[in-house]
């Protein structure tokens, strides 16, 4: 398997496509970046077709154990979550 692409290499893959500088590349990816990241901290979903849906649910509480003390309780929180298309 190979490396990630970075966000370097993904902003200059995206205006070499775009056919446009990097600086407007970056802008456009942060951009869509921080809708993505309100949209799903507000409980909804972004499908983008072809490649996934991003979305939060919540994770119930449950008990775990830890060596100093023998349970805690680790109390329910949102996650983010992607369930992907890729065949």
């Amino acid at each position: 398997m190979s490396k990630p692409m970075t966000k370097t290499q993904l902003v200059a893959a995206l205006a070499e496509k775009m056919g446009t500088d990097k600086k407007s590349a970056a802008a456009s990816l942060d951009a869509i970046c921080e809708l993505i990241t309100s949209e799903v901290s507000g409980g909804g979903a972004v499908t983008l077709p072809g490649v996934g849906k991003i979305y939060s649910r919540e994770r119930p509480e449950r008990m775990v154990h830890h060596l100093t003390n023998l349970q805690t309780d680790l109390s329910g929180r949102n996650i983010g979550l992607f369930g992907d298309f890729f065949k």
